[in-house]
Order: structure tokens, then sequence, then C-alpha cells
């Protein structure tokens, strides 16, 4: 049995790369849209009005993802948890079925994890956390 050595074209390259009149046409129509987004009050705003007017920073638009980071016990739940009940007073305030929003924490998943394998110690089993 006879193995050939893998080919490699240029085409596989010049896929990824864009020219410069690419590039600009869509940066500017991601930053159109972001801005119709916006307008029409999409996104997940920064919970802390003065913070938020202090140092402006653009919502977080739909498709997009946050993460909080922090050493252990600087409140990161917390702060999510208040994130999270400010987003759900601005969706009662202007109510509409196709505004929803999505909270997963990796957070959780780790301790439940963690308890059950700490709950199988305890009991004389052991678990593998993978």
């Amino acid at each position: 049995m006879t193995t050939q050595a893998a080919r490699y074209t240029v085409d596989q390259i010049d896929s990824l790369v864009y020219n410069r009149s690419d590039a600009l046409t869509a940066a500017i129509e991601y930053m159109r849209t972001a801005r119709e987004m916006i307008e029409k009050g999409y996104g997940l705003h920064f919970p802390i009005r003065e913070i938020a007017e202090s140092y402006p920073v653009p919502p977080v638009l739909p498709g997009k993802s946050v993460t909080v980071q922090a050493q252990s016990s600087h409140g990161k739940s917390q702060f999510l948890s208040f994130w999270k009940d400010d987003l759900a007073l601005r969706l009662d305030e202007y109510p509409n079925p196709k505004n929803i929003a999505i909270s997963i924490s990796t957070e959780d998943m780790i301790e439940e994890e963690m308890g059950y394998a700490f709950e199988g110690s305890k009991q004389g089993e052991h678990w593998r956390i993978s």
C-alpha cells in the first residue's frame, strides 16, 4: 500500500484572504447592520447607567457573546444576575415575542458536576469528571 504526500494548493489559502475592497465592504456592512440593531434597541446594554454614560460601550448585539472574568469570589455571578434582571426589565418594558435572552453559565455546570463527584466519593464510589 502506497501513501501519497498531501498536496496543498494556493487556492485553499486564497479563499481565506480578502482584498482591501472586499474587507472594507464587509466592515461597512457590519457597521451599518450594527447601527440599525442599536437604533431598534437590540442588544445587551451595560446595566449600570452611570458607568455606561462615562464609558460608552456599544451593546452586545444578537449573535455575539459576553464573558465575565475575575478572580474567585469577586462577584461575577452577582453581577451577571444583576445584568439579567436589568435585561428582563427592559424586555418587559418593550414586549415582543421575538426578543429573548439565553444565559448559559459554565460555572453552574462545573459546580453541579463537582457536587456529584463529591457525593459519590462520600459514598465510596469513584467518579470520573471529564
